[in-house]
């Protein structure tokens, strides 16, 4: 069986009625595989732990990569890079707003290295949206829009690339 992670057992994944559902899933998965292939060492390390396997049943197979991620520049892109990004460096996010993510200990950081660092942070990803007003009603607020806000000159928020420009992204 393919194992990906085990983000049901871990502080960051969503306390909801489908947890339990979820956890025994990859339990019995795991009691019942001959072998289990995941992508990282850490992902095998947190099986072992989460899902009282082997560590010795736990194949790691990384990810391949597609011919798009090549070393050479891609200067078809120039003109993009020069209007929507410009020559000032950045540092680099992928992923989405999920809690495992932990896009907001990255905005803290960078807060906090604020005056530090030039850079800007190039998130590819959705930008959170505001609160709706029936949240706002239930007192509910996205803890990172407040950031969001106070670093917006910083930011840059990249949503729906491609793969030839998340991987000029890489590259530069």
């Amino acid at each position: 069986v393919t194992i990906y992670d085990v983000a049901p057992f871990t502080d960051y994944h969503p306390k909801n009625r489908h947890l339990l559902d979820d956890q025994n899933r990859l339990l019995h998965a795991a009691e019942i595989a001959d072998r289990i292939i995941t992508t990282s060492s850490f992902s095998r390390l947190e099986m072992h732990r989460h899902l009282n396997c082997e560590i010795s049943q736990v194949d790691v197979v990384p990810l391949g990569h597609d011919p798009v991620f090549h070393p050479h520049r891609n200067q078809y892109l120039d003109p993009f890079f020069d209007e929507r990004i410009g020559p000032k460096p950045y540092i680099t996010f992928v992923g989405n707003a999920e809690p495992r993510k932990n896009l907001a200990g990255l905005l803290e950081a960078f807060m906090l290295l604020e005056n530090q660092i030039e850079s800007r942070l190039l998130l590819v990803s959705g930008k959170p949206s505001a609160p709706t007003w029936t949240d706002r009603l239930r007192g509910k607020a996205d803890p990172l829009l407040s950031t969001i806000s106070r670093l917006e000159g910083r930011l840059l928020w990249m949503e729906g690339i491609d793969d030839a420009t998340l991987a000029e992204i890489y590259r530069r």
